[in-house]
């Protein structure tokens, strides 16, 4: 998810090129600069200024609290970054930045009931950010929610996602487990026109198929899957191997 950090750092900066938000000898814009490498020393040591500088100033600042809460989720304290973005939602609700920070913290603890509400937010707030979009079907997918399909429908109508096959498949597990097996089927079965073909598309075309009792279908597609999968893969390997000698047909 480095990319949303990115680019928040980088509209942040345009945002206060004109302030001097500051305490002490610790400037913002210095917070910002070293935060802008990435670098996982430069990241602590912006996070440890920027704490000084929420803890030196009189009134809450919206830009402080986006920062700190930004370095926490690039340094995978998921669990700090919680806290800091749900105090910093208490004055500014309107902040994509912290909304998409408390979802993507929720998303990574696999939260994923609590990430879709601070994420659909986050969309709101800003429909072209293509990361809460797609963050949002995911965590919608892994949470069950009944408007996944709305959200990777959504997806696939934009361009860079309109041949995915990571997205089609997980569109098409989410149908799957609400009994939808022809949907996704036809899902799945769609990606094989988009190119190179993931092995695991073939796995659960096979997984398909068999569930449905055409075994024909599912022991072709098992052995697609075993031809694409790597070597170093040999737990699975070994799965469908068992279970092609059992399919008769």
């Amino acid at each position: 998810m480095m990319r949303i950090f990115t680019a928040v750092l980088m509209l942040t900066m345009l945002t206060l090129s004109g302030c001097g938000i500051n305490s002490g000898d610790v400037s913002l814009r210095e917070c910002l600069k070293l935060a802008a490498g990435g670098k996982e020393k430069d990241l602590k040591k912006a996070l440890e200024q920027v704490e000084r500088i929420r803890g030196g100033i009189e009134q809450p600042n919206q830009q402080v609290f986006e920062l700190e809460a930004l370095c926490l989720t690039r340094l995978a304290e998921y669990h700090r970054a919680l806290d800091v973005s749900r105090d910093g939602l208490e004055h500014f609700p309107g902040s994509f930045i912290l909304n998409y920070v408390m979802g993507q913290a929720n998303y990574m603890k696999a939260n994923y009931t609590e990430a879709v509400p601070k994420l659909q937010t986050s969309v709101q707030l800003n429909p072209e950010s293509t990361d809460a979009r797609l963050l949002l079907a995911l965590a919608a997918r892994r949470a069950d929610h009944i408007e996944a399909g709305t959200y990777f429908e959504s997806l696939t109508q934009m361009d860079q996602f309109r041949r995915d096959s990571f997205i089609y498949n997980e569109w098409a597990i989410w149908l799957l487990r609400r009994g939808r097996s022809r949907e996704a089927l036809e899902k799945l079965i769609e990606t094989r026109t988009f190119g190179e073909v993931p092995p695991v598309i073939y796995r659960n075309i096979a997984v398909i198929f068999d569930g449905d009792q055409v075994q024909k279908a599912a022991h072709r597609y098992y052995q697609m899957y075993l031809e694409a999968l790597p070597a170093a893969e040999s737990e699975d390997r070994a799965k469908v191997q068992a279970r092609l000698e059992r399919l008769a047909y």
